[in-house]
């Protein structure tokens, strides 16, 4: 017969116990690894994807009637596993701190030979509520057409070699 033992009811065998200790052994195992994984992996993600960094800018160019200011910046945006480049064109009053972003061109799939030369974006004024934009490599990811009383054109300019 068995001998009594406080964790252990009557009846269960030695080896049944013994099953059932490496059961929830086997169990913190899993948790031990959840755990690592957890505290180890998910801060080196959080840590990797930074935000995009502007890297280059152009000068503000001023609207014919001086109350528009617009540039292009070059921002590059890096984690794990991604690298992103692309260009914003940026839209504000004089008045104003804060623009908005009038067309994100992503040069990600563009090859080094074609960001040589020439600026990929250029900017020109057509009148005080007209901008024109051309642009030489990239897809266009975001676009809008008019802010306030700016109408905004967009086209892929020639590709020069």
């Amino acid at each position: 017969m068995a001998a009594f033992h406080p964790k252990r009811p009557f009846g269960i065998s030695s080896v049944a116990a013994v099953a059932a200790s490496a059961r929830r052994c086997k169990s913190r195992q899993v948790n031990l690894r959840a755990v690592l994984a957890r505290t180890l992996f998910l801060p080196m993600l959080a840590v990797g994807c930074s935000p995009a960094t502007k890297i280059a800018a152009t000068a503000w160019k001023v609207s014919p009637d001086g109350e528009w200011l617009t540039r292009v910046a070059r921002y590059d945006s890096a984690g794990p596993g991604i690298n992103a480049l692309y260009e914003e064109v940026e839209l504000k009053r004089r008045s104003t701190d804060k623009g908005v972003a009038l067309l994100t061109l992503d040069e990600g799939s563009v090859l080094p030979d074609d960001l040589k030369g020439p600026p990929v974006i250029t900017l020109q004024w057509r009148d005080p509520s007209h901008l024109e934009i051309a642009y030489r490599a990239g897809e266009i990811d975001h676009q809008i057409v008019k802010v306030a009383d700016v109408s905004v054109e967009t086209r892929r300019a020639a590709v020069q070699r």
